[in-house]
Formats: structure tokens, C-alpha cells, sequence
């Protein structure tokens, strides 16, 4: 019985804090009580889910139950590839509520929003321990219905709401096309958990994951940042990407047809270096946020489909942990420099660093003519990473000395785990990885920043004008001095796939005229006549396929 508690304490915890919250805010408003709530349970449950290490691996069933089309229960297992993960959501889930110290004046009402975080990572990790594919997609079905809940209540505008529709009906097209992966899988005399997926049904498990990304096709769920807080922006990206690519790490070793294999290393291949672009080049950390998320994602799945799950879980904790350090660091200056310095040092991939054993998954395997792609998205990765962490920021110096130390002890746990999980995390995590291709990335970073800032190629002016909405380009470009910044202004327009929405919106609209017109003409006074003459045509078309 004590194992099974130690498991579910975390998570029950996180639940009763989210609910304390809310009765809060509804009965009793009080920013500070709020506060202590979720920084008490958040670190409650950072201790718990560290005490996982003492007995692992670890099986709990939540219900005892059969479905149609899986035979297993709703199982959650703590093992070494589900443990790093868990242990990164909720340090970044410390780390979203100390740094929000820095923001109170302007965070009058983050006690939903804080609410909705917790429980937000609750459910990541219900997913990510998630033994088999039934409690996955439970696990997905939640995620996905409390992100569009929280984003609809938090965004204001037609566009916006429409970009959080259309995206909540791309990740449920991918949980349907990972539902089919299984069941075809099991159909096909697969077993019923990840490891055993055939390769024909890891087709469709890709393509589904890939879907609930935006790498596969290459796409952004939103093509413009919602106007969140940064700590609640933050887990509303990272969470749910999280979770989908926490599967990859329990798959076997071959979950592709060798036919495949080219198709989908080279998307990645392409999705890593654009997004890598894209994140270097944009006007912010935040607004550069669902770029890093694809860049990283795309590492992580050229690890999986080569068959290395350490590489791509590698790359998974970089996403949360070197991802929430650069998201969260808000509050900037010359004596926090080393906040953000620590993370990059671990996202680098040098030898022993924790992203290290990631780099065996970009430069092994298949297709190794892509090796060189994968270094340059690394490279721009590193380069786009200092570039934002050296932005000026909001200062430290007029606040209180007890926030100044809670904001850095927040920042300081993310880069704290990362480097606790690359020493010890999991087996092989530990290594000095493919030293060369970590060596080449840092040195290409080195180049390509000092050269773009001789030349000031990286700055604002262009990125500013090819992010504008398109009714004020007009004036930015009466504005702007035209300069060197322009090829890089066209080329991030041309890759945020600005051009390919609107070609999909026009189709979408040029059809949703005709179906309305044909709806007009069915239903007004020659309606019966058209439909009897569709129906004569459809009987005439049938009996002249029976006719020999």
C-alpha cells in the first residue's frame, strides 16, 4: 500500500492545492495565500516524486476495467524514463510559482491561473507515467480538453479563438490517428503495451504525435503567441508537448517500415532547422517560445525513429528544463547573467553535460548525409538562447531582498535538476556522447554570432516589421530604412508558413460558399425538383454499374 501512495501522493496533492486555490479566489480572495498554497504543494510534490528513486520501478493501477479496443487496465509506472520527465514538470512547476514573485504587482488574479498550472501538470504527469496506451489517451483527452478551457478563457479576439479551435482539432485528429496506431497494432498480433508496437502501426503513432507537435506536417498550433502571463504561457506550451513525446521513449528500438525512414528523417530534419531559424530570429523569448518547442521536438523524434529512446529523452528534459529557465527569466542583469548561463552549458550537448547523450540520436544511424543539418539547428539553438537571454529585462533592484532570492532559487532549480538528472538520471545518461558534433555545434554557434553581429544581421528592425500584423506593415515600411536585415525579414516570413495559411483559409472559405450556395438552392422553392433529379442521376449511375 505504501508504494502506491508514495506514487499518487504528488499527484493528489497537486489536485487539493488547485482546488484550496480556487475556493480562495472565489470566497476569499488573497494573492499572497494563493501563493503560498501552490509554493508549498508544488515543492511537496518535487520532494515526493524524488523519493520515486528509492523503489523503482513501480506499478499502480488507478481502476480495474476493460475497454472495446484495449484489454489493459489504466496502469502508471514509474521507471527510468518516466521519472526524469516527471521530476522536470513539476521543478518547472516550482519554478513558474517562485519567479512569479517578481511579477506581483501585475499578476493582481494569477490565482486561477495557478490553479489551472497545477492541475495542468498533474494531468503531464498522469501522461507521462502512463503505462499503456489506454491511460495515454485518457491522459491526452484531459490535457487537451482543460489547454483549450484555460486558453479560450484567457485570450480575447475572434482570431485568437479561432487559432485555439483549429489547434484543439489538430491534437485530437493526432490522439484518433495514436488510437488507430494501437489498435491496428494490436490487430496485427502486437502486444498490448508501448514496447510492443509493430512498425506498421509506429507509422501512425509518428504521424499522430507529429500532428499534436506542429512538426508533422510542419506547422505552429498558433501562428500568433496568446497574450499569456509568462508562468501559465509556459506550462500551457510545455505540458502538453511534453506529454505527447514522452511516449517515444518506451518504443522499441524499430517503430518505422525501412521504406519510411527517409520520409520521416528528413521532416525532422527540416522541422529542427526551420523552427531552429525561427527561435534565433525571433523578436523574443516568448514569441520564439513555439519555435524552440518544434526545434527541440524534432531533435527528439529523430532520436526515437533511429532507435535511441536515451537521446530523444534527453532532449525532452532540455525542452522543460533549459526551456522554462530562459521562459521564466523575466528579471534581468549583468550579476544574474549566470541563471541562464548554467542551462546553456547543459543544453550544449558537450561531454558529460545532459543533453550529451542526445547528440547519439542526430549523428547515428540512417540517413547520416543529415548530420550536418542537425548540427547547424543545434547550433542556431545555442546562438538564438544567448541572444535572448542577453535582452534587457525588468531589474531586480527596486524590489524586496526576499523576492530577489526566491527569483533566482526558482530559476537555479531548473538548471539544478538538469544537471541532476544528466548524472544520474537514467541509465547512460552519464556520458561524454558524440564529443566532435557537440565540439563542431558550439563553434558554429561562436561563428555564426560573432559574424551576425559584425554585420548586425540579427537586428530588431526586420524582425519587428516580418512580425507585424499585415495592416501596419504598410507604415513600417514608410518607417523603416530598408538594410541588411531584409533577407532575413522575407525569410522568416516565408518560413512561419504565414503563405500556406492563408492558401488554406481561402480554400477553406471558397468551399464553405459553395456548400452554402448548394444548401440555398436545396432549400428554396425548386428544392424537391433538384432533389429529384439528384436522385434520378444517382439510381441511373447505380444501375449502370449492376447492368452487365
Amino acid at each position: 500500500m505504501l508504494p502506491t501512495l508514495l506514487v499518487l501522493l504528488p499527484i493528489l496533492l497537486l489536485v487539493f492545492a488547485a482546488a484550496v486555490i480556487l475556493l480562495l479566489a472565489r470566497w476569499r480572495p488573497s494573492y499572497g495565500y494563493a501563493w503560498l498554497i501552490a509554493t508549498s504543494a508544488s515543492l511537496l510534490a518535487w520532494v515526493g516524486i524524488y523519493l520515486w528513486r528509492l523503489r523503482m520501478p513501480q506499478e499502480v493501477v488507478l481502476l480495474t476495467w476493460q475497454s472495446t479496443s484495449f484489454l489493459s487496465s489504466p496502469t502508471l509506472r514509474v521507471d527510468s524514463f518516466s521519472w526524469p520527465i516527471a521530476l522536470s514538470l513539476v521543478s518547472l512547476m516550482v519554478a513558474v510559482i517562485l519567479t512569479a514573485s517578481v511579477r506581483f504587482q501585475s499578476q493582481a488574479s494569477s490565482g486561477p491561473a495557478w490553479a489551472g498550472s497545477l492541475i495542468l501538470t498533474c494531468l503531464g504527469l498522469v501522461a507521462v507515467l502512463a503505462d499503456n496506451p489506454l491511460t495515454l489517451l485518457l491522459a491526452w483527452a484531459a490535457i487537451d480538453m482543460l489547454e483549450v478551457v484555460l486558453l479560450l478563457t484567457n485570450v480575447s479576439g475572434v482570431t485568437l479563438s479561432r487559432q485555439v479551435v483549429i489547434a484543439f482539432a489538430t491534437r485530437v485528429i493526432g490522439t484518433v490517428v495514436v488510437w488507430w496506431a494501437f489498435v491496428a497494432s494490436l490487430g496485427s498480433g502486437g502486444g498490448q503495451e508501448f514496447g510492443g508496437l509493430t512498425p506498421d502501426a509506429g507509422l501512425f503513432l509518428l504521424l499522430g504525435v507529429g500532428l499534436r507537435l506542429g512538426v508533422y506536417p510542419l506547422h505552429l498550433p498558433f501562428q500568433q503567441e496568446p497574450p499569456l502571463r509568462r508562468g501559465l504561457g509556459t506550462v500551457l506550451r510545455v505540458v502538453p508537448a511534453v506529454s505527447s513525446l514522452a511516449v517515444l521513449s518506451r518504443l522499441p528500438a524499430i517503430i518505422l517500415p525501412q521504406p519510411w525512414m527517409p520520409f520521416f528523417l528528413g521532416f525532422a530534419a527540416l522541422a529542427a532547422f526551420s523552427a531552429a531559424l525561427l527561435w534565433l530570429v525571433s523578436s523574443d523569448e516568448v514569441n520564439g517560445r513555439p519555435y524552440w518547442i518544434i526545434s527541440l521536438a524534432a531533435l527528439s523524434i529523430t532520436c526515437a525513429v533511429r532507435g535511441f529512446p536515451g537521446g530523444s529523452l534527453a532532449w525532452d528534459l532540455q525542452l522543460i528544463l533549459a526551456g522554462g529557465s530562459i521562459f521564466l527569466y523575466s528579471v534581468r542583469g549583468w550579476n544574474l547573467v549566470y541563471l541562464p548561463l548554467i542551462a546553456f552549458l547543459c543544453l550544449t550537448g558537450l561531454p558529460f553535460s545532459p543533453a550529451a547523450s542526445g547528440w547519439e540520436g542526430l549523428v547515428s544511424g540512417h540517413l547520416p548525409g543529415l548530420t550536418p543539418i542537425f548540427i547547424a539547428a543545434v547550433a542556431m539553438i545555442l546562438l538564438g538562447y544567448i541572444r535572448h537571454a542577453m535582452r534587457p529585462g525588468d531589474s531586480l533592484e527596486s524590489m524586496e531582498r526576499w523576492i530577489k532570492l526566491v527569483y533566482q532559487v526558482g530559476i537555479l532549480v531548473l538548471s539544478s535538476a538538469s544537471v541532476m538528472l544528466g548524472l544520474t538520471g537514467w541509465e547512460g545518461s552519464r556520458t561524454p556522447g558524440v564529443w566532435w558534433s557537440s565540439a563542431l555545434a558550439s563553434l558554429l554557434c561562436g561563428a555564426i554570432g560573432f559574424y551576425a553581429r559584425k554585420r548586425q544581421f540579427l537586428g530588431q528592425t526586420a524582425i519587428r516589421q516580418a512580425a507585424l500584423p499585415t495592416a501596419s506593415q504598410g507604415v513600417a515600411r514608410q518607417t523603416t530604412r530598408p538594410g541588411r536585415n531584409r533577407w532575413i525579414a522575407s525569410l522568416y516570413s516565408v518560413l512561419r508558413l504565414d503563405w500556406l495559411y492563408w492558401i488554406l483559409s481561402r480554400i477553406y472559405r471558397s468551399l464553405a460558399r459553395l456548400i452554402i450556395s448548394f444548401t440555398t438552392i436545396l432549400e428554396g422553392d425548386g428544392g424537391v425538383l433538384w432533389t429529384l433529379l439528384l436522385m434520378a442521376l444517382f439510381i441511373t449511375l447505380l444501375s449502370g454499374e449492376v447492368t452487365p
